[in-house]
C-alpha cells in the first residue's frame, strides 16, 4: 500500500508541475472514475458500474450533456463516487453510441478533471469539457473511432442546452484552465482528437496516432466571445499523427518534432526543435526559430528571427522584420527572400537566387550568397531593395562550386528610391545600381540616392548611380564616391570600369584588374566614367591599352571634369574624351592638376 500512495503522490505531483501550479493537487485513486453524474439533457443509460474494480460503461442515444459534480441522488450515475470527471490508472469508462449520439461531459467540481488511465468511445463523440483544467497522464489510453475533445475553456451560460452533438454547438471563452498531455499518453483507434484551453496548453506529439486539433486561448466560433491573448501552446516529443489545427491566441512553442501545413498564430511562434512549414503555410504572427526549421515551399511569416537553420526550399515570405543571426539556406535556385521590411542580416543567406527588400532597408554585417534562377528563366541572382538602403559590412557575392569557383559572375544589385553604403564586399555582380520611381509611395523627389563604395567592390565593374534608372520626371540625385577598393575582374566581357552618376562622381582609393595594381602588364579594357549634372573628379591612377581586339578607349565625362592622377592609354589606338562644360555656352569645364597627366596616342578635350 505504502508504494502504491508513493507512485500516486508522485503522479499529482508531477501534474501540478505541468499545470504551473505550486499548489498541492489530490491524488487520484487507482480505480477512481467518473463522479456524481446527472443527466440534463438526452439520454445515457449506465450499462455497467463497477466502482471497486474501476469499471463504467455508459450508452448514449442522440446528444446528451452530463454534469459530473452535482448527481447525488440515487438515479445519478455514480452518485457516491468523488465528484467531477476522473479516470484512476487503473480505471476503464467506455462510452458508446449510435449514428447521431454525442456526449457532453462537463466537470464542474471546481477541480481540473485527471485522465490517468483507459477512456474508450465506440460510435460516439465524446466532449470533456472543465474551465479548471484537464490533464491526461503518462499512462492514459484513449481509443475511439470517432471524435474525443477535451476543451479546458470556460463555458458560457446556456453551454448544456444548446449542446447538439457537433463540436461547434459547444460555447465557450477563450480563457480557462491548462491542458496536460504528458509524455506516454496514448490516442488511438482512428477517430479525430480535439484539445483546447484557456490557458496553457502543453502537449506531447507522439500521444496522437490520428488526426489532432490543438487550440490555446481561443473562444469557440459562434460564441462571439474574446480570445485569450496570454495563452500559450506548447508542444514536444515525436509527432506521429496528423496535425489539422493549430492555433494560438498568444503564443506558442515547440520543442520536439512538429510539420505543419497552417495555422492560426497572431502572436509569436518558437520553435525550440525540429519544425517543418508545407508549402502554402502562413501566419500572421512573428516566428522565431532557435534550431531547425524547413520551409518546404511558399511560406509566409509576419515576421522572422532566425537563430538556428533554416532551409527555403521555395518563397520565404516575410511580412515584417527579417532578423538573421544563424544560417538561412537554399538547397535550390527556387529558394527566395521577400521581406516586407528591414531584413538585418549578422548571420549566413547562403544559395537563394532572390533576396527582396520591398519596404525597408538591408542591412548586411554577415554572408549573403546567391545563385542564378533556372537556365529557363534567364533571371540571374538578385538582391533588389525598394524604399529602403542597403548598408553592407559584411560579404554579398555568388556561391560558390565544389572548387570553391563562383557560380555566377553576372549577379544583380538594384536599390530604388534608397542609397548603396558599401563598408564591406560587393562581388560577382555584372550591375550594381541606384534608381528612382516616382510613382511608388516611398518616392523623395528631392532624394539623394547616392552609393558610396569604402570596401571592395569586385568584378565587372558596372555601377550605375540613379543615371540610366532615373524617371525623367523627377529630381532626385545620385552620386558615387570610392575611397575603397574597385577590382575588374575578366568575366568574359573583358575589364572594364564602367560608373555613371546623375550628380558627383569621385573616383578616388585604388583601381585593380584581376586583384592586381594597375600597370603597363595589367592594364584594363576601357573606360567610362559619367558625372552627368555634377562634377567628375578622377583621383587616383587609371592605365587602360588598346589591340586588334579591344578599342581602348577612356571617356571622361561631367560638367566639371577635374584630373588629379594620371590616367594613361597605352597601344596605337588608345584614345582620351575628356567632356566637360556644355555646348551652349562653349564652356570648358575641365582641369588637371601639375602632377597628373593624360597620355594616350589620341587626346580629345572637347565640350558637350
Amino acid at each position: 500500500m505504502r508504494d502504491r500512495f508513493f507512485l500516486s503522490t508522485a503522479l499529482a505531483a508531477s501534474i501540478a508541475v505541468a499545470m504551473g501550479s505550486t499548489s498541492a493537487m489530490a491524488a487520484t485513486a487507482t480505480n477512481q472514475l467518473p463522479g456524481q453524474g446527472r443527466v440534463t439533457a438526452g439520454h445515457v443509460t449506465v450499462g455497467n458500474l463497477a466502482t471497486g474494480a474501476g469499471t463504467m460503461e455508459l450508452n448514449v442515444t442522440g446528444p446528451a450533456v452530463i454534469n459530473w459534480g452535482s448527481g447525488t441522488a440515487r438515479t445519478d450515475i455514480n452518485p457516491g463516487g468523488v465528484a467531477g470527471f476522473n479516470i484512476g490508472t487503473g480505471a476503464h469508462v467506455n462510452f458508446t453510441g449510435s449514428a447521431g449520439s454525442a456526449v457532453l461531459n462537463i466537470d464542474s467540481s471546481g477541480n481540473p478533471s485527471q485522465i490517468l488511465g483507459a477512456l474508450g468511445a465506440q460510435g460516439t463523440d465524446v466532449y470533456v469539457a472543465n474551465g479548471n483544467g484537464i490533464i491526461v497522464g503518462a499512462k492514459a489510453r484513449i481509443a475511439s473511432n470517432r471524435t474525443v475533445g477535451l476543451i479546458a475553456n470556460r463555458l458560457l451560460t446556456g453551454a448544456a442546452s444548446g449542446f447538439d452533438g457537433s463540436e461547434g454547438s459547444i460555447n465557450y471563452n477563450g480563457s480557462g484552465g491548462d491542458v496536460t498531455v504528458l509524455n506516454g499518453a496514448s490516442f488511438s483507434g482512428g477517430g479525430k482528437v480535439l484539445i483546447a484551453g484557456g490557458g496553457n496548453v502543453n502537449v506531447d506529439l507522439g500521444a496522437f496516432a490520428g488526426d489532432v486539433v490543438l487550440r490555446a486561448g481561443r473562444a469557440s466560433v459562434r460564441s462571439g466571445a474574446a480570445d485569450n491573448r496570454a495563452a500559450t501552446l506548447t508542444v514536444s516529443g515525436q509527432q506521429r499523427g496528423t496535425i489539422r489545427g493549430f492555433s494560438s491566441a498568444g503564443s506558442a512553442t515547440n520543442l520536439g518534432t512538429l510539420a505543419l501545413t497552417h495555422a492560426t498564430l497572431p502572436g509569436s511562434f518558437t520553435n525550440k526543435g525540429t519544425l517543418s512549414l508545407a508549402n502554402g503555410f502562413a501566419m500572421t504572427g512573428k516566428l522565431t526559430n532557435q534550431k531547425t526549421l524547413n520551409a518546404n515551399g511558399n511560406v509566409t511569416v509576419g515576421a522572422l528571427n532566425n537563430g538556428g537553420n533554416l532551409t527555403a526550399r521555395g518563397v520565404l515570405e516575410v511580412h515584417g522584420a527579417l532578423t538573421n543571426n544563424g544560417l538561412i539556406s537554399a538547397p535550390t535556385y527556387r529558394g527566395q527572400l521577400s521581406v516586407f521590411g528591414p531584413l538585418l542580416n549578422h548571420g549566413s543567406i547562403a544559395g537563394v537566387s532572390y533576396v527582396g527588400v520591398p519596404r525597408g532597408d538591408l542591412t548586411n554585417n554577415g554572408l549573403i550568397t546567391l545563385v542564378n534562377g533556372s537556365d529557363f528563366s534567364g533571371q540571374v541572382g538578385t538582391v533588389a531593395v525598394e524604399g529602403g538602403n542597403l548598408l553592407n559590412i559584411g560579404h554579398i557575392r555568388s556561391a560558390v562550386d565544389s572548387n570553391h569557383v563562383a557560380r555566377s559572375s553576372d549577379l544583380s544589385l538594384m536599390v530604388t528610391n534608397g542609397s548603396i553604403d558599401n563598408r564591406g564586399t560587393l562581388a560577382d555582380f555584372g550591375d550594381i545600381a541606384t534608381g528612382s520611381d516616382s510613382n511608388a509611395s516611398n518616392f523623395d523627389d528631392k532624394g539623394d540616392y547616392s552609393i558610396v563604395n569604402s570596401g571592395l567592390i569586385r568584378g565587372n565593374v558596372t555601377i550605375d548611380a540613379n543615371y540610366y534608372s532615373r524617371a525623367e520626371d523627377n529630381h532626385s540625385t545620385g552620386s558615387f564616391s570610392n575611397t575603397g577598393v574597385l577590382d575588374a575582374r575578366n568575366t568574359g566581357s573583358g575589364r572594364s570600369l564602367s560608373i555613371n552618376a546623375q550628380t558627383n562622381l569621385d573616383l578616388a582609393g585604388q583601381v585593380l584588374a584581376d586583384g592586381q595594381a594597375l600597370g603597363t602588364g595589367n592594364a584594363l579594357d576601357g573606360v567610362s566614367l559619367t558625372a552627368s549634372t555634377g562634377k567628375l573628379t578622377v583621383g587616383t591612377p587609371l592605365i587602360f591599352y588598346a589591340n586588334g581586339s579591344n578599342s581602348g578607349t577612356a571617356y571622361l565625362t561631367g560638367a566639371q571634369v577635374r584630373i588629379g592622377a594620371n590616367v594613361t592609354g597605352l597601344g596605337a589606338d588608345a584614345s582620351i574624351y575628356v567632356l566637360a562644360g556644355h555646348r551652349s555656352d562653349g564652356s570648358y569645364a575641365y582641369s588637371v592638376a601639375p602632377t597628373a597627366k593624360l597620355k594616350a596616342a589620341q587626346v580629345y578635350l572637347q565640350n558637350r
